[in-house]
This record gives C-alpha cells, structure tokens and sequence, in this order.
C-alpha cells in the first residue's frame, strides 16, 4: 500500500497550535486560554468553510441529477419517435403489398367490374379476416368507385352509395391520379391510418380503389408495449377536423383508465413538466403524424412519469446537505473537546481501512483513478495492481509507468477509440471489450475493466475511475469455442453461401461478404437496406418474389424457400436459391428475417440442357419405326413411343404408363418379361437380347425378338430398363414353313420374299460343314445383285462389307459359334454404283444332336432409310434453329401469359417498338397502345382469344420513342400439357408503309382531307345505307369565296395556305360520325350519316360562323358559301350533287358568306 500522509486539516489544526504556542505570553493560564481560543477560532472558520461548500455541492447534486433526468426525457422521446416511423414504414409497405394482391386478382377485378357486391364481399372476406387476425386493430376495408363513392364497407357492409369526396381527398387523390397514397386521414370514423390503391384490371381499365384503415389506437398501444414507462396519447389537428367533429372527443385518442383525465387536462399543454395531484409528469413532444400530402394530421404525445426520480433528486440534494451540516457540527463539537482524541479514533479507522485495501491485494480485481491526459496518467491504485501488471503502486503513481504504455500494441488503437468515443458521446460511464495487458514478468494478460468518467459542470471529462479485473483464464478457455467459430465461418466461406440478416425495424440489412462477392461486389458496394436488395432482383422475377416475402413476413408461409434471378456487377444474372425465416415477438408482429443464397446458376443451365435433351430425344422415341419402351427399378412402365402403342393394340399412354407386365400380360408371359428385366438390371454392362411370344391388348398373339438395357442415374446405378422389339412373327411363321412343310416351299417362299421386300429383311443361311450359303431374294436386292446372278458365298458377302466392318463381323460370328447363341450387328455396305447402306445384321445358330453347330441362320434389314430419317431429323433441327433466328430477326412475334404480361418478344418486335426486350419482358402490351385506338377492338381482341379463337386485325401503336407504326396481328391461343390455355402467341407484320400508301391514295396532298375518290367511296356507301334501312342522310357543299381574287392579289402560295386553314377550320367544327373532303379548286363537301336538312343546316350555320371568324394568317379574314341538300328516295350521287350545287351558287347569288338549303325534288 502506497504510504498514508496526515489530513489536511491535521496539519492546519496542528500549524495554528504551534504558532499560538510561540507567541503568547508565558503565562500557564493565558497560555492555555489562548491556546483554546485559536482551536475555537480555528474550528469556526473551518466549520463555515466546509459549510459553504457543503451547499455548493448539494446545488451541484441537484442540478446533475435535473440534467440526468432531462437526458432520460429526451432518450425516451427520441426512442418514441424512432419506433413510430419504422413502424409507419413497416405498415405502408406491408399493406401496400396486400392490397396489391388484391387487385390483381382476375376474380376480384370481374366482380368489381361488374359490380357484384355479394361476389366482392366473398371474395375479400377472408383476406379481411386474415389481415384482422395480424392486426386486431385493423378495422377498415373499404372499396370505392371510380367517382369516389362507397362500394363495399367489410367494416359495416349495410353501409354503401355514399358519396365520399366531400371528406376524402385521398380517396379523390387515388381515383384521379391513379397512384397509392398512405398516410393519416380523418373519416366518418375518426382517425385512422389509412393505405390506399387503385383497382386496374388486365386491359388498363380503372374500376375504383381499395383501402385498409388501422386505429390510432395501434400506434399508442405499439409505445406502451414497448416503452410501459411512458402513458402515450394522440391529439388531431384541429385543421384535420370538420366543422361537425365536437370538441375533444372527436380529436383525443388515449387508452382511458386512471390517465383518462389527466390526458384530456394537458393534452395540449406547452410546458416540459406538469403536476397532476401527487404526481410530476414529463412531456414527450413526440412524432407527427401526417396525410398523404404531408401535411400535419395528428401528433403522437406521451407523459413520463417522474415523480420518483425528482423525489429521488430533492431526498438526495436534501441528505447530502443535512449529512454534511451535521458532520460539519460534529466536526465542530470535536475540535472543542480536543482533536487527539478524534483523530485517535481516525487513526483507528483508517487501520480498518488499511486491513480492507489489504483483502485486494489477495484478488484480481484493481482499483485505478487515471487523469484524462495523454498518457492517462494514474493518479490512484491498490496495492494488488502488482498481481496483474507486475509494477509497484508507486510506479504508476509516481509516473514512471504510464498506462498506455502496458497496453498491447494490438489493442491499443481499439481502447483508445473507445474512451474517445464514450468521452464525446456524453454517457456517464462505459465497459470496454477484453484486451490486453503487458505485464512485467507474466507477459500478455486478458482483462476487462469498468470505467466511470468524471466531468466538470461543462461536460468536459477531468478524469476516470473504475476497477479492471484479470480475465486471462476465462478468455483462454473460450480459445476453442473461437476455434468451432473459425471454423464454421471457414466452411460458410468454403461453401459460397452468402448470409443476410434483415432488421424489419429500422429496414437495415447485413450482407455477409460472401453474399456480396457471388453477386461480383465488394464488401463497401451494396448500401444495407431492402432497397438495395429489391434493386438487384431480375424484373421478371420481382413482383414473384415480393409475394412470397410478404407472405413469410404476414406468417402465412413458415419461411421462404424460393428460386430467382439477381443482377451482378458485370450486367449479368445469376440464379440463386434463397432460404429465410422470419422471427416474430410474442404478439406475432416481424421483428427480424434472416437467411441465406446459394447460387445454383450452374445447376439452372444443367437443367435448362437436360431439359432440350430430354425434349430431343423424346421426338427421337416417338419417331423410331420399332416400338420403344421403358421401365423404373420396380418394373413399372414409366414412358413408351406411339409404334409400342400401336403394337399393343392401347388407345393412350394412360393404359401402359404406370402398370406392370402382369395388367396386360399372361402369367407366363409376364414371368419372361420380368426374369429378363431383372436380368437387365443386374448385367448392365451388355445388351439382352431374345425371342418370345407376346399378347397384345387386342388378344393379337405376335411372336417378337427384344432387345433390352439397363439405364442408370447420376450415381451410376442402374435406375430402370429400356427397351424395343422387332415384329418376327411373319418371317417366323415363314421359317417354319420353310423348314416343316417342304411342299409349301416355293409359297412360302414368296410369301417370305414378299415379307421381306415389304420389311426390307432379307434372309439367308450359311451350311458349316460344306460352307454352302442361301440368300433370300431380299438379301439379293440389299447387295443391289439380280437374285440368283452370283452364287452365294460368306466370302463374297464379306466383300459388300467395309473394311473397318469386316473384322468385326468375323469375330461376333466366331463368337457366336463358339458360345453357341445368337448376335446382332450393325455395319456399312459398300453397294457399287450406290451409296453406302447402312444394314442391321441378325443370326442364330443351329445345332445337331450331339450340340455340335451345323449352320447359321439369320436377317440382314436395310436399315438406310431410318439411318438417313435421323439425319435427316438432325438436319431439320439445325435449321428449325436457322428459321428460328430468321424468324426473330425478321418478324414481330410475341408471347404472354393469360393476363396479358410479355414472356418473350423477337428482335423484330424489339425494333418496331423501339424498345430494349428487358424493358418489355413482364410488361403488357398496353405500353405500346396508340390513344386513337378505338377501346371496342381490344375489347373484341379479348373476347376472341380468352374463347380460345384466333384473333385477326389491323392494330396502331406508338413505340417507346414516339414514332406511330401499323401491324397486321394475328393472335393465337397456346395450350399446357393440361389441354388448357396458358398464354397467347402474336405474329405480327408490319403495315405502316401500306397505311401510308393507302392515305395518300385517299388524301388530298394539299389539305390532308380526304380527296374526290374516297369522297365518292364513302358517298356510295353511305348511299346504299339509306336505301337499305331507310335513315337520314344529308350533305353540305362549301366553296370560299373571292378565292380566285386571293390568288391573283396574293399569288397562288397564299392562296394554297388559305385553302389549307380553312380546311383545318372546317375539320375541327364538324362531328366524328361526318366525313370531309376536298371536292375541287376551292370546293368541300361534308357527307353528314343520320342527319336530316334541318341538322345539317345548323351544322352548315356553325361552320359558316367559324370560318368567318378565324384571323387567316395572310389576308385575314375570309368567307364561305355554303350550300345544303338532304337525300330523298331514289336520289343518287349526282341528283343530291346537283341540288347541293345549286343551293351553293344561290348563296353566291345572294351575297355570299351565307346557307342555303335546296330539297332534291326542288333542285
């Protein structure tokens, strides 16, 4: 222990005796007199000093723990704030999801359009009860009109028709903008946060809107469940309010109970501190609650109750003061009766004292006081320090030693930041993580340690105490929980799995490097939020996986184990497999969703080939002339080709796929099968090849030859049997005649010979001992010889076989002799004059009666046509993939699912829509839709392919950079394997040049109106209309007057212009159902459908009115005469023409600038 020195105050008692000794008379009376009258004195001043200070320290007291108490306030507003604005984000995103799912569902949308309240409450019912169950507080689902009126109220479905745009505007801002909005808004009843979206079905149109509405209640209710400290309450804007909400009832929102009235007192009080009875309240200023523009609808407040902690503060600030009055007057009383006693007594305890440093010198634990220097420079510490760093006390004291000196290089810059850290931040105290220690003679040592700062009253920190305990053997033994750590972050490493972890509260997200390095990043490149996540997800794969996140964060799926596309650094995508889990608090609400990626990129593109194998080898099956099947392990049929099925006499695939040889086949008959099945399986290494008898589905008995193999998996173990036959029963049947019925030769024979022609087998037989050979007539004609014009010989047949053949064919025979069984081989013949033949060459070996063999017999099949069959099949592929680039480079051809979304267009689609293909992939072809369609032809467009027909017309489009193009378009149907329509197929041929020659053939170059040829089409037409049905029809004749006097004043420029202003007139002022033209010179005409002369007149009046009203740009003002006729029966074109003319020069007659109106009969 460091040496103890005597008080200050010893030595000032002690000084004053001295001097009073020295100087006071010799006198043993005065003496002692003077002697008392300096303590006394003495213990006066100091007792009035320590008094003063007594009370300076106790307003210190009080005002450090006022400020402690302001901090907490502030903490807990803050914290208040924070957890209301995530938990706004987390509903905004949340609901907006759901209503999404909502109103994309095809049934919600007919219900909707048509109407149908009682389908559009089933429909929503149990979504609305299943988003209640999340969220009890949830009381609103409302869905609105297209003019904002109430359609459905789930809430209170007897309630509906109202109109709501008088008091929604957000309802109003949905309708009109066509965009959600979220936010708090006053309604019929009462505030609510409310989320609202509009309802758009497939075709684009706009049927209404949908909001789900959440009680205010949610939001206070959300604070006391985590924040129970504080009682908080929501007060409306009164801005908020309508004229008919009544006073605070309508605009404060509490949970009631015993702070009820306290809340309705100083709902809208100013002050930070309130008193309410006995109890002292903070006010928390709390968050703003705002409507969907933002503006101020209500405010989130609270009372913190802090009664105890100003309790608390007075009761300390009060007995620190009365302990240290008290001490003070001890004080006193004891220098008066004499200090030697009272500091025999000090002396006594301080002994005590000693003998408690003393029991730290027997542990790990170290009491230090540095100074807030540089070097921390130690101004106090036990005497146990030497237990640890192996320095006396006094070396640290003394500052021979410096802390920062005994800190490991290390550790050092880690300490040092965390002192800094804590030293700004402002808190009171702070514990830091383990480093270590050098110690003198023991070397590095673990400890931990426990600080308190010290400040002065401006905040600055003077200096630190707090006890560091040695933790060596502890830490030493979590060595090997580190070591299983490093090695599971090894193996994740290893692996390639990126990890995340999602913090739904503050939407902070952490990447694990992994994660970000298969996407091709560093770790500083991807900010840690869900936006940055959301950003790198394929479009296509987007709306797909926010389903089914939302879904794992509602609860409604377990966890998420989904498939999908994310973008790397480079542009391109990569497929990764995402596992994740959601972890909810007690209540049920998210809190945190982590997980993992595995990229599986490799296996997507294995799967992809297999999947183009499988498809190629199952056209290869189904076009084999021989019938092909195959088994699984248990011997079930698990796929076969359409010639087995015709073989086996089956109407489908359903009647063998599934069953076993026993469904269909005798006992017998299924016995051989799944002995040689078996046989398969267990000698896989070779083709099993033999004869049998099969009955087919028909009660047909064929007698076969099989051949058959074991196919295995991925493992290499045998995973089924494939197999095919070949149809003998014929050439069996013929064989036998052969050989049993000798009078029958020459029929059988050709009968044989006719089989073999048909089959393209021909037969032969090869005597060992006197090596004689027969070939069928077939067998001549597969050798390209004249049957009989050479004599048959093993020799000479070996001589039609190629040179890499014959070698080979010698060996399997010589085999097959010895071992006495059958063979079959495939081989090239070299036919002169001809190309080569590719031959299938099958033989048995017949034995005498000891065994012994005495000839062969056997088929050779000209198999040249299956072989050129599947070059050609080969052929044909490359170049369906030839014609299919072709076809994407040079027609418009797209595909959609049934709602109309874009799964693929061509790169002809592409540059007619001058738009980018990941721009169009999972978009609607909406995007490309020309404003002057007309609604009725994309209305007949659906209607035609949802009943599964084909759709054929002219379409107008607008591509992405403006330009207007024509298509002819014929739409299709496409059907799954289920038989249903899964999608639609558009080819499409682009027209626009034959639009514009078809304009211009009917346009008048000058005006942009239709010319005199479309005029006498449409007159025509519309002629014959009349005729047929009886209705009205009229026309109207202008001509400009004084024209010829423009043109010869101005020159005929001017008077170009004139013409082509006042055609712009005269075609803005007439209806859509009227057809305009240029008839001649300065002449229109106007052919008015469905109007009799006294609407044509008025029509005629308007337009008269217009022109003379129009400023033209070069002479000015200008007029018209016009002239009007109406159709009578069996008036032609000429006769209304000719009445129109003479109604016109009448006007001309009688001053121009004027209508008037002629009947036919008159004219």
């Amino acid at each position: 222990m460091p040496k103890r020195f005597p008080t200050g105050l010893h030595l000032l008692y002690n000084f004053g005796a001295e001097k009073s000794l020295h100087s006071a008379p010799q006198t043993g009376g005065f003496m002692v007199k003077s002697i008392r009258s300096i303590r006394k004195n003495t213990a006066i001043l100091l007792a009035s000093v320590l008094a003063f200070f007594a009370l300076v320290f106790s307003s210190l007291l009080y005002f450090e723990q006022r400020s402690v108490l302001e901090t907490k306030v502030t903490e807990a507003d803050k914290k208040m704030v924070m957890l209301f604005e995530n938990h706004l984000k987390r509903l905004a995103r949340v609901y907006l999801t759901r209503l999404s799912e909502i109103s994309d569902s095809e049934e919600f949308t007919a219900a909707l359009a048509a109407e149908d309240r009682e389908k559009v409450i089933r429909i929503l019912t149990p979504k609305y009860e299943a988003l209640k169950r999340n969220n009890p507080y949830l009381n609103i689902m409302h869905v609105h009109t297209q003019d904002s009126r109430s359609f459905v109220r789930m809430h209170m479905p007897d309630k509906y028709g109202d109109s709501l745009s008088a008091y929604r505007d957000s309802v109003s801002e949905v309708n009109s903008g066509l965009h959600p909005v979220y936010g708090f808004e006053v309604g019929a009843g009462g505030l609510y946060y409310r989320v609202i979206r509009p309802v758009i079905d497939s075709k684009g149109r706009h049927l209404g809107s949908i909001e789900v509405g959440i009680e205010p209640q949610y939001f206070y209710e959300t604070v006391r469940e985590f924040m129970p400290e504080l009682i908080p309450y929501i007060s409306v804007a009164k801005s908020s309010l309508s004229p008919t909400d009544a006073g605070a009832e309508g605009r404060i929102y509490h949970s009631g109970g015993e702070n009820a009235l306290l809340i309705e007192e100083y709902a809208d009080t100013d002050k930070e501190m309130i008193e309410s009875g006995s109890k002292i309240y903070a006010v928390c200023r709390g968050a703003v609650f705002n409507n969907f523009r933002g503006h101020e609808a209500a405010v989130l407040r609270a009372f913190y109750d802090v009664t105890d902690a100003r309790l608390v503060i007075a009761e300390k600030t009060f007995l620190f003061f009365s302990l240290s009055v008290l001490l003070f007057i001890l004080l006193y009383l004891i220098m008066r009766k004499g200090f030697e006693s009272f500091l025999s007594y000090y002396s006594s305890r301080n002994t005590e004292l000693d003998s408690l440093y003393a029991l730290f010198d027997e542990g790990s634990t170290v009491i230090f006081r540095w100074n807030n220097t540089l070097n921390w420079d130690v101004t106090f510490c036990t005497g146990n320090v030497r237990r640890i760093f192996g320095y006396e006390p006094e070396d640290f004291c003394s500052g021979y030693v410096k802390y920062v000196s005994v800190i490991h290089k290390e550790d050092l810059g880690r300490v040092i930041g965390e002192v800094k850290s804590s030293v700004e931040s402002g808190v009171e105290s702070f514990i830091h993580e383990p480093y270590r220690i050098v110690s003198k003679n023991k070397g590095a040592r673990w400890v931990f340690d426990s600080t308190k700062i010290i400040r002065d009253e401006s905040g600055k920190a003077l200096h630190f105490q707090g006890y560091i305990c040695d933790i060596t053997d502890l830490y030493t033994e979590t060595d090997e929980l580190k070591a299983n750590l490093s090695r599971y972050k090894l193996a994740v490493d290893a692996s390639g799995i990126g990890l995340w972890d999602w913090n739904l509260l503050t939407d902070e997200v952490s990447f694990s490097p992994e994660w970000k390095a298969m996407l091709g990043y560093d770790e500083k490149e991807i900010k840690g939020s869900s936006q940055s996540w959301r950003d790198l997800l394929h479009a296509a794969d987007r709306d797909k996986v926010a389903v089914e996140v939302g879904k794992m964060l509602s609860g409604e799926s377990e966890r998420l184990a989904y498939e999908f596309r994310m973008k790397c650094r480079d542009g391109s995508y990569r497929w990764v497999s995402s596992f994740a889990k959601t972890i909810f608090s007690e209540d049920g609400r998210p809190l945190r969703a982590v997980g993992l990626h595995i990229d599986i990129t490799d296996r997507k593109l294995l799967e992809i080939r297999l999947d183009d194998n499988g498809r190629f080898l199952e056209v290869l099956l189904e076009n084999l002339p021989v019938p092909v099947f195959y088994k699984d392990r248990s011997l079930k049929y698990i796929g076969c080709n359409q010639r087995f099925l015709e073989f086996m006499g089956a109407q489908s695939k359903d009647e063998i796929i599934g069953h076993r040889d026993f469904n269909f086949l005798d006992a017998k008959q299924s016995d051989i099968q799944s002995s040689y099945d078996k046989l398969a399986l267990e000698d896989t290494g070779r083709m099993h090849e033999y004869e049998v008898d099969l009955t087919t589905l028909r009660g047909n008995r064929r007698k076969v030859i099989i051949y058959k193999r074991a196919f295995k998996n991925s493992a290499g173990e045998p995973a089924g049997v494939i197999g095919a036959f070949a149809d003998v029963t014929e050439m069996k049947s013929l064989q036998r005649m052969l050989m049993n019925n000798a009078e029958e030769v020459h029929r059988a024979k050709k009968d044989l010979d006719d089989a073999q022609a048909l089959a393209k087998i021909g037969s032969w037989r090869y005597e060992i001992g006197t090596g004689r050979m027969v070939w069928s007539d077939e067998h001549y004609r597969i050798l390209g010889l004249e049957s009989g014009s050479v004599i048959p010989s093993f020799e000479l047949f070996l001589e039609f076989v190629g040179k890499r053949d014959r070698d080979r064919i010698k060996e399997v025979i010589d085999g097959a002799l010895k071992e006495r069984k059958a063979f079959s081989e495939e081989h090239v013949l070299n036919i002169p004059g001809q190309e080569h033949r590719h031959v299938h060459m099958r033989g048995s070996v017949i034995t005498g009666e000891n065994g012994s063999p005495v000839a062969l017999i056997g088929t050779l099949q000209d198999v040249t046509d299956i072989k050129n069959a599947q070059l050609a099949l080969d052929r044909m592929n490359r170049m369906l993939s030839e014609y299919t680039e072709i076809v994407d480079k040079n027609v418009i051809v797209s595909r959609t699912d049934l709602n109309g979304r874009i799964l693929y267009v061509s790169e002809a689609f592409c540059r007619a829509a001058e738009l980018p293909r990941e721009e169009l992939i999972g978009r609607t072809h909406s995007v490309l839709s020309h404003p002057d369609m007309d609604r009725e032809v994309y209305k007949d467009l659906w209607e035609t392919i949802t009943w599964g027909n084909v759709w054929k017309g002219e379409l107008k489009n607008r591509s992405g950079k403006g330009n207007d193009y024509w298509i002819y378009a014929t739409i299709s149907p496409t059907y799954g394997k289920s038989g249903r329509i899964n999608g639609y197929t558009a080819v499409s041929t682009d027209i626009t040049v034959k639009k514009q020659m078809e304009r211009l053939s009917v346009t008048d170059p000058l005006t942009g109106l239709y010319n005199r040829l479309r005029l006498d089409t449409v007159f025509r037409k519309e002629l014959e209309r009349c005729e047929r049905y009886g209705c009205a029809l009229s026309v109207i004749l202008i001509d400009v007057d004084g024209f010829k006097s423009i043109n010869d004043s101005y020159g005929h420029q001017t008077g170009d212009i004139v013409l082509r202003e006042a055609a712009e007139v005269l075609r803005n002022n007439i209806r859509k159902t009227d057809t305009i033209g240029r008839w001649g010179g300065e002449e229109f005409l106007i052919i008015c459908p469905e109007t009799d002369l006294e609407g044509s007149v008025r029509l005629a009046e308007k337009l008269r009115t217009a022109v003379a009203g129009y400023e033209f740009m070069i002479v000015g003002s200008v007029t018209c005469s016009i002239g009007v006729t109406e159709y009578e029966e069996n008036a032609g074109e000429s006769v209304m023409m000719k009445a129109a003319d003479q109604a016109l020069y009448q006007a001309k007659r009688e001053g121009r600038n004027r209508v008037v109106s002629r009947s036919v009969v008159a004219g």
